[in-house]
């Protein structure tokens, strides 16, 4: 399958992000790995301790942990990583093509694309933001 849309090689300027592994499977390894690569987040075991910052917003002292989302298997999780993303200035396309399927994010030029495909959106928009994320 195309790592790319059509028209997108080096020649034209356009380039894809490195690779990242797309044999990881959808589970908590790759769930851990989205919220520290990608959503930011310190990972400690199976849990996320959000930023200084989030508790000055929230008011309180002292460290707070959270479950990790299920980023690569539960699509509202996963879309929490298409926020993220947006939010850091990315494109978006998600699109499911006979069965299988693409995530692709680019950035607003459109000259550092990232793309995966996937049994499920989940797993392919956690897989195309790791590209896209150098991770």
């Amino acid at each position: 399958m195309p790592e790319a849309p059509l028209g997108t090689s080096p020649e034209n300027g356009m380039t894809n992000t490195p690779e990242a592994d797309e044999t990881m499977p959808a589970g908590r390894e790759l769930d851990c790995r989205v919220a520290e690569k990608v959503m930011g987040y310190a990972v400690q075991g199976d849990q996320i301790v959000p930023p200084n910052d989030a508790y000055v917003l929230l008011g309180i002292m002292g460290a707070m942990k959270f479950d990790i989302p299920h980023y690569s298997t539960d699509i509202a999780d996963a879309w929490l990583v298409v926020e993220k993303m947006k939010a850091s200035a990315f494109e978006v396309t998600i699109d499911d093509t006979d069965g299988d399927w693409w995530a692709l994010f680019a950035d607003l030029e459109y000259k550092h694309i990232s793309s995966a495909y996937a049994d499920t959106a989940p797993l392919a928009v956690c897989r195309a933001a790791l590209k896209a994320m150098g991770a």
